[in-house]
């Protein structure tokens, strides 16, 4: 599993993220894997990659936090949590998302597309779990079997 905290430069929320996604990978029986961290520095790369705020994280080259309709920038992102706003997912959204990219990984498979769902707008407070619609495949052997 590949895991890339995206960050603008002076994140305040840098240290936050870091710390409860390696909590994250701790009590997911993940302590054995890493992760990395690169520094956004212009729109043409935020445009580029994708990048919708700092703190981004990607697993296996995916946000699984991505909201739809966020457009790419340098700026600072907050998430949804169970407690409300937060400047990085919360331990229980990480572990969430690691568990769901170790089963598809697991099971051999290769995560073709991604959607999440968008909620509307409520006064009713959004659900702060991911939810995602996703296609997979298993990638070819060359056995004929």
């Amino acid at each position: 599993m590949d895991i890339e905290i995206l960050l603008v430069p002076g994140c305040p929320n840098e240290t936050l993220a870091a710390e409860r996604l390696r909590c994250a990978l701790d009590t997911s029986g993940l302590s054995s894997i890493g992760f990395t961290t690169r520094i956004v520095t212009g729109q043409a790369e935020a445009e580029r990659i994708g990048f919708t705020g700092s703190p981004t994280i990607l697993i296996d080259g995916r946000d699984p936090f991505a909201e739809p309709a966020h457009t790419p920038g340098l700026s600072c992102r907050m998430y949804r949590t169970a407690d409300g706003l937060a400047g990085a997912p919360d331990a229980g959204q990480l572990h969430e998302a690691l568990r769901a990219a170790a089963a598809i990984t697991t099971a051999g498979l290769t995560l073709t597309t991604v959607e999440k769902f968008a909620f509307p707008d409520t006064k009713l407070p959004s659900p702060a779990a991911t939810h995602i619609l996703g296609t997979a495949k298993r990638p070819h052997t060359g056995d004929s079997t």
